[in-house]
């Protein structure tokens, strides 16, 4: 059996999710929220370091950075690359800053 890429696999239920509510919550829960749950851990910990802005709304951090990459998951306008990744953590850290 062919083994599916992670990248394939959650394209696959993003878009069954638009149509069926189930999959949706279950993706929801199992796949979005876990990781959103760690990226704000990531984003507090300099707030409470003086390292980023003490006036940044972490949820809203977390959508500015995950919605470049759930763009491009979704419609493919380039690779999720490491450097891909690297390049945008650089320039939102920059926007986050003191």
């Amino acid at each position: 059996m062919k083994q599916v890429s992670p990248r394939r696999l959650s394209g696959c239920f993003m878009g069954k999710a638009q149509f069926d509510p189930e999959i949706a919550e279950a993706f929801r829960e199992r796949w979005t929220m876990p990781r959103r749950r760690k990226l704000r851990m990531v984003i507090e910990e300099p707030m409470r370091q003086g390292d980023f802005r003490k006036d940044i709304d972490p949820e809203l951090a977390t959508d500015t950075l995950y919605a470049p990459i759930y763009c491009r998951l979704q419609i493919g306008s380039g690779p999720l690359s490491e450097s891909f990744v690297n390049s945008l953590l650089d320039q939102a850290r920059k926007g986050l800053g003191p």
